[in-house]
C-alpha cells in the first residue's frame, strides 16, 4: 500500500504511507528525513503540541537513530517526550550536519548544489531536517555559515534560490574530519576503505576504518560482522554494507 498523507511528525507536509498495521504505520517523508514507524498513541500525543522545535528536535533524534544504522525508526510517546526534553542543537552541530546533507546530494566532487527556497522541493525539505531547521532562512542562514567557514563556495552570483554552490577544498577536509578519519583516505589501500561514501542519510560509502583499529593496541579487534558489532555495542559502523566490509577487512 502506498498512500499519500501528511507527515505526523511535522502535520503538514506531505509523506506516504507505505504499510500499515492495526497501531502502527509506515511513513515516508522527505521532511522528518525519510521512512518511521508511528504508533497511534504518538500520532495523538503529536497533535497536542504546537512547538515546532519539539517537532525539529524530534526529527533529529530521527535522523540520529538512522545514522546508527536503524533506518526505519519506531516514533513512541516515549520518543517524542524524549525530544520534549531534548536540548537544542548548536549552530556549529546544524551546520556540520546540512555540509554532511549536501555533500551527500553530489555525485562527483565538483557538482554545485542550488540553495533552494520552495519548501516542496524535496531536497530541501531534507535539509530541513538535517539542520534541525524549521524555517527556510534557518538553512539559508546555515549555509551562509559554511560559506563563511570556506567549506562551500559559490560557483555563480545570484540570490537564494539561484545561488549555487560547491564543496571547497576546506570543505572536503572538514568532511574528513567529521568521517573521524586521521589520513588522507587516498593513502589507504583498497581494502582499509569502508564500502561507505556519503549516502542520503548521511554515510560514507568510502571513509577508512577508524584509526584505532587499524593500529595500536586495539588492532585486529574488528567486529565480524554487522550484528557482532552491534551486539558489542559498537557504533561506530555505519550498517549498510557493513559486512561486505568486514570481509574484505579479513581477507586482507
Amino acid at each position: 500500500m502506498n498512500k499519500n498523507t501528511t507527515c505526523p511528525v511535522w502535520g503538514t507536509t506531505p509523506a506516504s504511507v507505505t504499510e500499515r498495521a492495526p497501531s502502527v504505520s509506515l511513513v515516508d517523508s522527505a521532511r522528518a528525513g525519510g521512512a518511521y514507524w508511528i504508533d497511534t498513541k504518538a500520532q495523538d500525543y503529536l497533535s497536542g503540541i504546537d512547538d515546532q522545535r519539539v517537532r525539529a528536535r524530534l526529527t533529529s533524534w530521527l535522523v540520529e537513530r538512522r545514522r546508527l544504522g536503524e533506518m526505519r525508526p519506531h516514533v513512541t510517546v516515549q520518543a517524542v517526550e524524549d525530544a520534549e526534553r531534548r536540548p537544542p542543537s548548536n549552530v556549529h552541530e546544524r551546520a556540520d550536519r546540512l555540509l554532511l546533507r549536501v555533500a551527500s546530494e553530489l555525485a562527483d566532487i565538483a557538482d554545485a548544489f542550488v540553495s533552494h527556497q520552495d519548501e516542496s522541493h524535496v531536497e530541501l525539505q531534507h535539509r530541513l531536517a538535517r539542520s534541525e531547521s524549521i524555517r527556510v532562512n534557518e538553512v539559508n542562514y546555515l549555509i551562509l555559515y559554511l560559506e563563511q567557514q570556506h567549506w562551500i563556495e559559490q560557483t555563480n552570483p545570484g540570490q537564494h534560490g539561484t545561488a549555487r554552490y560547491r564543496l571547497s577544498v576546506k570543505g572536503h577536509a572538514r568532511l574528513a574530519e567529521l568521517a573521524g578519519t586521521v589520513r588522507i583516505w587516498t593513502q589507504y589501500p583498497r581494502h582499509l576503505l569502508m564500502p561507505q561514501g556519503f549516502d542520503r542519510e548521511g554515510s560514507f560509502r568510502h571513509a577508512p576504518i577508524p584509526s584505532h583499529l587499524v593500529e595500536g593496541k586495539e588492532a585486529g579487534r574488528v567486529p565480524q560482522s554487522a550484528d557482532d558489532a552491534h551486539q558489542r555495542g559498537d557504533r561506530r559502523w555505519p550498517a549498510k554494507d557493513m559486512n561486505e566490509c568486514f570481509s574484505a577487512w579479513r581477507a586482507r
